[in-house]
């Protein structure tokens, strides 16, 4: 009984630990932007933890759960046709050497990724 008990302790403690790989791919979908300053929300359960809850897009008033601005702006993510893409978590150094617009996004999210397309 004491073996069993112990099994799932150590079960439970497995399955509840955070994904924190960044082979890991996880869906996320374009919520908004201007110029490189985009915005996306993060659609797989497993991985909301890396957003950011409550907040307010200021042009229409939604909330959203779950969001990030993406750090690395300079790598373009390929949208799908209902504006999700599958990505995970860049390891590599970042490219900031990219030509973007002057224009500046209102109050975004302060929470950043830097991720990538999954292939």
């Amino acid at each position: 009984m004491k073996n069993i008990t112990l099994l799932i302790l150590i079960s439970l403690t497995l399955f509840s630990c955070k994904k924190e790989s960044s082979d890991q791919c996880f869906k996320v979908k374009w919520i908004d932007g201007v110029c490189a300053i985009n915005i996306y929300q993060i659609q797989d359960s497993a991985f909301t933890y890396l957003g950011e809850d409550n907040y307010i897009i200021s042009k229409d008033g939604k909330t959203y759960d779950n969001v990030f601005t993406l750090g690395n702006y300079c790598d373009n993510i390929t949208l799908n046709a209902d504006n999700t893409a599958t990505v995970k978590i860049k390891t590599s150094k970042t490219n900031l050497s990219c030509v973007i617009c002057l224009a500046v996004y209102p109050k975004q999210p302060p929470k950043t990724l830097e991720v990538i397309e999954c292939k």
